[in-house]
Parts: C-alpha cells; sequence; structure tokens
C-alpha cells in the first residue's frame, strides 16, 4: 500500500517539476532580449510582404509630436511607404536592416544626443547601420548626428565628417544651391536660394569625395556645407545642417517648414528611384 502512493507521489512530483521547469525555460526564451528582436524583424519581414511597402524609420531626440508631423507631411508626399517612428534608436535593431525591405533611416538629432549612453549599445547601432548602408541602404542624418560630442565614431566615418564648430544665428539660414548641380532631382521643386530657421550652422573638415548640394555662409563669410550626400559601398549618407535647439527645436524641423520637408521628399524619391538620374563625375569643392 505504502510503494503505491510513493509511486502515486513519485510521478505526481515528477510532473509537477517538469512543469515548473518548461514554465521557467519558457519564460527565459520569450524574454530573452535576442529572441525578441529575432521576433520583431519576423513581423516586419511578415508585415512587408502582405503591405508590399518599404519601411522608412524616422527617430528625433525630441518631441515625438514633432516627428509624428513630419511623418504626416511624408506620407503626403512620399505615399508608397510604410513610416515608422521610433521612440529610441535601438528599436533599429528590430527591424530587418535590408535594403530589399527597408527603404531609409532618417536620424534627426537637434541637442548633442546620443544613440545610446550605453557605449556598447551605441556602437552595435552604428555598425548595423554602416553595413546596411554598405549593402545598398540609405541614411539621413541632421545636425549633431555627426557632432564630435556626440560619439558616433562609426557614422562620422561613412558621412566622411567630423562635425567640430557651430555658430548660432539671428536670422534664419540661407542655402544657396550649388550651380554645377541645379538640375539635380536631389534639389527639384526648390529655389536658387531659400531659407530654413534652423538658428546654428555647424561645419567640420569634409571628405573631398562628398557632394555639397548646398552652402551657406558663416560670420566669417566662410563657405559651409548645409546640404551634402556621399557614395557609401552600394549605398548613399545624406546630411542636412537643420537640427538646433536651443529652449525649443528650431522651426525648420518643429513647424516643419515646407523647404525642410521638401529635402526629405527628394532624398525618399531619390533614393527609390521615382526621379531622373543625374550624373556626376565629381563632388563639388
Amino acid at each position: 500500500m505504502l510503494r503505491f502512493f510513493y509511486t502515486i507521489f513519485k510521478e505526481y512530483l515528477i510532473n509537477i517539476v517538469s512543469q515548473v521547469i518548461v514554465t521557467i525555460l519558457m519564460f527565459i526564451f520569450f524574454n530573452n532580449k535576442n529572441f525578441k528582436i529575432w521576433f520583431s524583424k519576423i513581423k516586419r519581414i511578415l508585415l512587408y510582404q502582405l503591405k508590399k511597402k518599404k519601411y522608412v524609420l524616422v527617430w528625433i531626440d525630441d518631441s515625438n509630436n514633432i516627428a509624428k508631423n513630419i511623418i504626416t507631411s511624408l506620407e503626403t508626399s512620399c505615399p508608397n511607404y510604410n513610416y515608422y517612428l521610433l521612440r529610441h534608436p535601438r528599436e533599429i535593431l528590430c527591424f530587418p536592416l535590408n535594403p530589399k525591405v527597408l527603404h531609409i533611416v532618417i536620424l534627426i538629432v537637434t541637442d548633442v544626443t546620443k544613440l545610446s549612453e550605453n557605449e556598447n549599445e551605441r556602437n552595435i547601432i552604428q555598425n548595423k547601420l554602416c553595413d546596411y548602408v554598405k549593402k545598398g541602404g540609405f541614411l539621413l542624418g541632421t545636425h549633431d548626428i555627426i557632432y564630435r560630442r556626440t560619439r558616433n565614431n562609426e557614422l562620422e566615418a561613412i558621412f566622411g565628417c567630423t562635425i567640430t564648430n557651430f555658430e548660432r544665428c539671428k536670422e534664419a539660414v540661407r542655402y544657396e544651391i550649388n550651380p554645377e548641380y541645379r538640375n539635380h532631382p536631389l534639389l527639384s521643386n526648390l529655389e536658387d536660394t531659400f531659407y530654413l530657421d534652423d538658428e546654428e550652422i555647424c561645419w567640420g573638415e569634409w571628405n573631398e569625395d562628398v557632394f555639397v548640394l548646398c552652402k551657406g555662409r558663416n560670420s566669417n563669410s566662410k563657405d559651409v556645407p548645409l546640404f551634402v550626400y556621399r557614395n557609401v559601398g552600394e549605398g548613399k549618407v545624406f546630411w542636412i545642417n537643420s537640427g538646433d535647439k536651443n529652449v525649443n527645436v528650431c522651426k525648420s524641423i518643429s513647424k516643419p517648414q515646407k523647404e525642410f520637408v521638401k529635402l526629405l521628399t527628394n532624398i525618399i524619391n531619390y533614393v527609390g528611384g521615382n526621379t531622373t538620374n543625374v550624373n556626376i563625375k565629381r563632388p563639388a569643392n
């Protein structure tokens, strides 16, 4: 009789212990960071297959409402994409960084904001973005994305510049189109000279292979690149001066101003092949 109860109890105990072990393993598995990233990527790929719309990722280091307004404007001017507002740059890792699925990543950095305060995570994000661009992807950054104190060394390398200087502007920043590229699709529907309320211009030493499409001038009357792009591997990177934050984010972004939206629109259309390509043999000086 005792042997019978012992056998029953033993089987019951084994069953309970096994269920507890399975539950613990499932909890660990589903809360594993790598699993979450893997699952998110699979989900994004499936959504892409259903909608047949490539992703445009947008992040701003300020109010999400500003980013939402920019996205709303882009959804009107470039409706054939699936726009996604990133709450934090680390969310980039939850997307398939494949040019066939991801159209472009837009990083609007207004106030010396790092992609992550954690150096290891920051480097992982940068390396993933660099690999994505080199394989044929596209990256747009603004203002402080390559400022030296933002510590984006890998991005500085592919953009071809480290921003080291800045100067506040009492008036709107004057953008002058480089006459050599007047007919380039990245500059379509823009005046030869236009103005953006950036509140600041910043500059550094740009690589010689960078294409300077628009210039401005600092207080020393020195030419300063304001809108540039660079070929990197099979992809491209773009940089726009807009993005300063004093008390509030500059009006060129916070409104957003139509010329700023037009620059973004032209970039999205250009990398999507929705324009007539113009052959450029050499960068502007």
